[in-house]
Parts: structure tokens; sequence; C-alpha cells
């Protein structure tokens, strides 16, 4: 196995759901480089995502009552919010 492929299994998003990404998105073929490609960035791109939603989160009102979850609402509104800087 090449030191490639094992660096791959340690990844958050699988390679095969980067493929189908790829896929749905109109390619005829997805190669295992571009696909690893889509991974990195999307996982990246997540990360971001998720940790201006834990700011959002941090910053609520009702933050004093313990609340330490990030929801649906927290991530869409940080999504926006990315968007817009990009």
């Amino acid at each position: 196995m090449t030191e490639e492929k094992r660096k791959w299994e340690r990844r958050t998003i699988p390679i095969r759901l980067a493929e189908r990404i790829m896929k749905n998105a109109g390619a005829e073929q997805a190669s295992y480089s571009g696909a690893f490609a889509l991974s990195e960035i999307l996982e990246n791109i997540g990360e971001e995502i998720v940790e201006h939603a834990i700011s959002i989160t941090n910053s609520e009102p009702h933050r004093y009552l313990g609340a330490k979850r990030v929801q649906g609402r927290h991530i869409k509104l940080a999504y926006k919010l990315w968007r817009k800087q990009i």
C-alpha cells in the first residue's frame, strides 16, 4: 500500500464520497488524485465552518445555561457568513 493510500485511510471524508460528489456534479470519471484533493478541500472548509459555528454557539444569550451543542442553525448561519467572505 502506498504512502498516499495510507494517508487517505485517516481522512475524515472518504474517497468514495468525494468521487460520488464529483460524479453527481457531472464528471464522467473521477481520478484518485482528484477525489483526494476534493476531500482535503471539503475537510478544510468544513473545519472552518464548524469553528465559526462554535463561536456563534458560544456567543448566544442562553450560553450561561450551559448549552454547548452546535446545532444545524449554527452551521447554516456560519456557512452563510463564510460564503459572504469568499
